[in-house]
């Protein structure tokens, strides 16, 4: 049993966590984990067990989309609390919220990215945020658009405004969900670090993305049926609308 971020540091064995398909490799845990003093990974499992304590738990999500994580906080342990399944839910009217993370990329791997989005053609949503000063443990930030237009190619932004807007980045955790446990997205490098000196060329980035926008790739197609299930679930007779019902009863139940 590993005991402190330290002892996890030093790890290099897959993890086995029980809502996860598949194990996981060490190096797709958010950096925070690894921190020397162990701050982040104890508040990370005192918040664990906050949730126990809790009369239920609401997840954005639906029973399709994420089986094996819901059976198993559903089936597999005994003082879990209710789990509410009720997404997938969208606020399409309300303001524009940021989601701040820690990931990010340094300037010679936006540029690479920069490039592969361009090589492929396809319309795209980039994600992108700075790396935070490398003596602090600290959120990375938003590039301003001045930065922008120096990093990125020469002209990149007005030849492909019809095409994408870069916004900001997340983890690596998530891209391995997606790619080992669901299936919805193509591999491109779930090893990749900030700390590592590695870039990751515009060809293989543009290949990645062209092979996903493929109309015949197994991907694409599974991307689509999972969507299809999920728009259902929040119908009449759905997964998530009927656990929005027994939210609703839970809730009535302990006023």
């Amino acid at each position: 049993m590993i005991r402190n971020s330290k002892e996890l540091e030093e790890f290099d064995d897959e993890l086995v966590f029980t809502t996860y398909f598949n194990p996981l490799p060490r190096r797709v845990l958010p950096i925070s984990m690894s921190t020397k003093d162990g701050r982040y990974t104890t508040e990370a499992v005192n918040l664990g067990r906050r949730f126990m304590e809790t009369k239920g738990i609401i997840v954005n999500s639906d029973a399709e989309l994420e089986s094996h994580a819901v059976k198993c906080l559903m089936n597999d342990f005994d003082c879990v609390p209710p789990v509410y399944t009720v997404g997938p839910l969208i606020d399409l009217k309300g303001e524009s919220n940021k989601l701040h993370g820690m990931g990010s990329f340094g300037e010679e791997q936006v540029k690479e990215i920069a490039f592969g989005l361009e090589q492929c053609g396809a319309r795209s949503l980039w994600s992108i945020r700075k790396p935070a000063a490398k003596d602090k443990l600290a959120e990375s930030s938003d590039y301003t658009s001045d930065h922008l237009q120096e990093i990125l190619p020469n002209g990149f932004l007005e030849r492909t405004k019809e095409m994408g807007m870069p916004l900001y980045t997340e983890q690596k955790i998530n891209a391995f969900k997606m790619v080992k446990d669901l299936g919805l997205a193509v591999e491109l490098r779930l090893d990749y670090t900030n700390n590592s000196k590695e870039v990751v060329l515009g060809d293989e980035i543009a290949r990645a993305i062209k092979c996903v926008m493929e109309s015949d790739n197994l991907v694409r197609k599974k991307v689509k049926e999972k969507s299809e299930k999920s728009g259902l679930s929040v119908t009449d007779g759905g997964s998530s609308f009927a656990a929005y019902g027994k939210l609703i009863e839970g809730l009535l139940v302990n006023m």
